[in-house]
């Protein structure tokens, strides 16, 4: 039998009424080009087609040539995955009468369509979000191990056939899949080459069929969570993500290798090192993906195949920023690169045993207080009672090249523009922690006694207005002070933002600009909802802070103003710490409040997300929403929402010109 080509098929579906067999197609419409033709999505098996009614959307896959068990195995295909409970597969039908094209009947592949966007596309727009694409990550895991439990293979994973659909993956694309009614079988494809083992042939089918690839992605996901510039670096998003068929095949003269592998993140080193190790095994002997495996020495033997070989060098096509880096110390040998940065539970082991773990006198004889620890994405916070005093101890969950150099700046900066009340004592001790056999740093530091912004709010919302008009003052205040220095935070948040005596100590200073900084990168973005969402890690300077400082004096003054409002927005900023910015601070919520205040406040903080992060004014600029409510701020002749900090401790009580309204 002859089978129709792309053209055919075009022809065939302009008249879904007639070419199709399922009455639910018959009254669908198929997407067109701005040609009016048809849509069409054609590969080298299948052309793939989306028709949609007011009730659902299909995609339509027509195949492009035979195959002796195509029935067979679309039916079992289809059965399963029409009885199965995984979020990460659509229902898909398999009609052998499907679609009538020049008078004769073949066979369809119907499925739901996904609606969402292909991974490398999602990875692309979120770059400058690590927060999105380590939790993308985390749940890439959780999709492959969901898959291995079903016993069960995608065939092709590939950026093309994974579907980002509202931050959740759907997998597409089912013609390889192998399922456990097709024991025996061989592979009708052999997938995209960028992601496939090289060594892969027809032969290999079953339920370890994924592995290769899905570590292969895994290891790009966590590669770009931690450095997004790897992506421009490696020219990422070319029918790949970082790796290619090249780079499995040759993995020491690999120029992707190299770069991973001579980064001056640890994490990146270690998932490069594993990812290296796993293009010696054989296609079926590929571990399956777990999180078990942090390092080389954690992958199972392969017999005859040593795991451990030199890294791939190529330092001159290489940044400077990507050479080797100092090595962390070893207990036996300071010159040994520890393995990979322990976890949270591994941290709160060691810092259970303060004698062995700590070189710090006062930290040996100290003793945790677990039920006071602190997790944040970046690191882990411990109380410690140690004599007469209590100290914190942040132990860090990845790698930043420079750290000690940046809270060293960060101390003369402090000392320099007399800064001491509003940051906590501390001492950075690169050898402070042992875990394991190898020693990591740590930030020692006083520990605050005072609740956080958050909590102060919350215990002040009732009936001490006083002590939040303070509390407005002293942080306007504290503001002032670190612009005259021209120093910013980086990550003001409530939980960052401790109020004790009424006053305010910052604490968390990873991602701190001082002036000694000025064009270099951030080392992070900050918490989501408290940014801008325009923020990437070029955005690093003296203004920093601006936008998040508008955001957290408008949640201060809420608190005074409505609880009810203030309570909505701080329960929504804690349940949901992914969202978009402007759906963060639910303004739709803030400006349907009749509170005059709020209205206004809400519609200025909407012309700042219209502007570039480092036009936006400071908190004590005096600014003015006009009455059209224009995103273009004429310069900064606005008056502010309220009086300035330093005239009263008062919470601004705005008086506002009838052209705000």
């Amino acid at each position: 039998m002859t089978w129709p080509t792309p053209q055919d098929y075009n022809e065939a579906i302009q008249n879904p009424f007639s070419c199709f067999y399922d009455q639910k197609l018959k009254s669908c419409s198929p997407e067109t080009t701005v040609l009016g033709l048809p849509r069409a999505i054609t590969g080298a098996f299948a052309t793939v087609y989306r028709l949609s009614s007011a009730e659902s959307h299909w995609a339509v896959r027509c195949f492009l040539q035979d195959s002796p068990d195509l029935p067979k195995r679309y039916s079992e295909l289809s059965k399963f995955v029409c009885s199965d409970t995984l979020p990460y597969t659509v229902d898909v039908h398999f009609q052998e009468q499907g679609i009538k094209v020049k008078g004769q009947w073949y066979p369809i592949l119907l499925m739901e369509w996904a609606n969402g966007i292909p991974l490398d596309q999602y990875l692309y727009e979120n770059l400058q979000n690590p927060n999105k694409l380590t939790l993308l990550a985390d749940q890439f895991v959780k999709m492959m191990t969901a898959l291995q439990y079903a016993g069960i293979a995608h065939g092709d994973l590939q950026h093309g056939n994974i579907i980002v659909v509202d931050d959740e993956l759907r997998l597409v694309d089912y013609d390889n899949m192998f399922v456990p009614a097709l024991e025996g079988m061989e592979s009708s494809e052999l997938g995209h080459v960028n992601y496939q083992h090289p060594s892969r042939s027809s032969q290999h089918f079953g339920p370890q069929l994924d592995n290769f690839s899905a570590w292969s992605i895994l290891t790009s996901l966590r590669c770009l969570a931690a450095d997004s510039m790897l992506w421009d670096w490696l020219s990422a998003g070319d029918e790949c993500l970082l790796f290619r068929k090249e780079d499995y095949v040759s993995p020491l003269t690999s120029r992707c290798f190299a770069t991973l592998e001579s980064h001056a993140n640890e994490n990146i080193k270690q998932a490069a090192r594993i990812m290296r190790a796993i293009t010696r095994y054989p296609v079926m002997q590929v571990p399956p993906l777990t999180d078990d495996i942090r390092e080389v020495e954690d992958l199972p033997a392969v017999e005859g195949t040593p795991l451990s070989a030199p890294i791939a060098r190529t330092s001159a096509s290489m940044p400077e920023w990507m050479h080797e880096g100092p090595a962390f110390y070893s207990e036996t040998d300071k010159a040994k690169p520890r393995g990979a940065w322990p976890r949270h539970e591994q941290y709160q082991k060691a810092a259970l045993d303060a004698a062995s773990s700590f070189d710090d006198p006062e930290l040996q004889v100290g003793k945790v207080i677990l039920d006071k620890t602190r997790c944040g994405h970046h690191g882990v916070v411990f109380h410690f009672t140690c004599f007469q005093r209590t100290v914190a101890v942040k132990c860090f969950l990845n790698d930043v090249p420079d750290r000690e150099r940046r809270y060293a700046m960060l101390a003369n900066a402090v000392r320099t523009y007399q800064l001491e009340k509003y940051f906590l004592n501390f001492q950075y001790l690169p050898a402070g922690i042992k875990v394991g056999k190898y020693w990591y740093p740590i930030l020692k530091m006083d520990w605050c006694h005072g609740m956080d912004l958050e909590l102060t709010a919350k215990s002040n919302i009732e009936n001490n207005q006083e002590i939040l008009n303070l509390v407005a003052y002293n942080f306007r205040k504290m503001l002032d002070r670190l612009q005259e220095a021209g120093i910013s935070h980086g990550d003001l948040e409530p939980r960052n933002l401790m109020v004790e005596l009424f006053d305010f100590k910052l604490v968390d200073y990873d991602g701190i600009f001082v002036p000694d900084l000025t064009n270099e990168l951030a080392t992070e973005t900050g918490t989501i909802k408290w940014q801008h969402p325009a923020r990437t890690r070029r955005n690093f300077g003296p203004y920093l802070d601006n936008y998040a400082a508008w955001i957290i004096d408008t949640y201060i003054q809420i608190a005074g103003q409505d609880r009810n409002l203030w309570t909505l927005i701080n329960n929504r900023l804690r349940d949901d710490p992914t969202g978009d910015s402007e759906e963060d601070w639910t303004f739709r919520y803030l400006e349907l409040n009749q509170n005059k205040f709020v209205k206004t406040r809400v519609h200025f903080l909407r012309q700042l997300l219209n502007m570039p992060i480092e036009n936006i004014p400071p908190l004590s600029t005096d600014v003015k929403v006009d009455k059209s409510g224009s995103a273009l701020m004429r310069g900064l002749r606005y008056f502010l929402t309220g009086k300035r900090a330093e005239d009263t401790p008062a919470v601004a009580t705005a008086e506002f010109s009838d052209d705000t309204r």
